[in-house]
């Protein structure tokens, strides 16, 4: 680092100066012009200022994010606009490095909003009828061996469900006849039907029965947005 005196930087309108020797307090590093302080100085007198008037200093930041907040957001936008792509990169890096905390902070955040998670999952769906079936449909194809997996263990794990559901004393026959409804209110009016459990047999607060009192046949649509809840109108 070039050796300056304090003098010379004035002149040349340098903000800062390195005279090579340390400071009183033993740091050798680069001085502020206008008043001869050292640069570890300065960050050690700002960071104990800080610390003594946190209080205030907080109040003005709580006070300035709250009149000043469309300024705020908007700045942010634009940065995050500039830097869309260092933000992806950092944020699969972080994700990637923070594995389990990520997840557990995910599943938490969503255990505490899962009503309105699903609500928006549901309004976007049907705002966005094309281009989330378009969007659906390309990644089933873009990853057939993940859904075959995925189909090939829900559906073990809904024979499981249901072996365990179903009491030794259900009329099978019943049971059957319920399918065979469905079937045939699909091929009639062309439209998917579903098998509904009326009392969801994983439910959050009750677990239903696989018999033929608790199955009605409705349309697969009503059934997918119904999910495990047990609807009592």
């Amino acid at each position: 680092m070039e050796i300056i005196t304090r003098k010379e930087a004035q002149e040349q309108g340098a903000k800062r100066y390195f005279t090579g020797k340390p400071c009183k307090h033993g740091h050798v590093c680069e001085r502020q012009s206008v008043d001869g302080q050292c640069t570890e100085c300065g960050k050690h007198k700002s960071k104990k200022m800080r610390i003594k008037h946190i209080e205030s200093r907080l109040r003005y930041e709580a006070e300035y994010r709250q009149k000043n907040r469309h300024l705020i957001i908007q700045r942010a936008s634009g940065w995050r606009q500039k830097n869309a792509d260092a933000i992806k990169d950092y944020s699969k890096l972080y994700y990637a490095r923070n594995l389990q905390s990520c997840a557990e902070r995910k599943q938490k955040w969503y255990q505490q909003n899962r009503d309105y998670v699903l609500q928006y999952r549901k309004e976007h769906y049907q705002n966005n009828l094309q281009s989330s079936r378009a969007s659906s449909t390309r990644w089933k194809q873009e990853n057939k061996h993940r859904v075959s997996l995925y189909n090939s263990m829900k559906r073990q794990e809904r024979d499981e469900r249901l072996a365990r559901a179903t009491p030794i004393w259900a009329d099978k026959n019943a049971i059957a006849i319920k399918y065979k409804e469905r079937n045939a209110m699909t091929q009639m009016t062309g439209v998917q039907h579903h098998v509904d459990h009326r009392i969801p047999l994983k439910g959050e607060n009750v677990c239903g029965l696989h018999i033929a009192a608790n199955l009605r046949v409705i349309l697969a649509r009503d059934n997918l947005s119904k999910s495990n809840k047990w609807e009592t109108n």
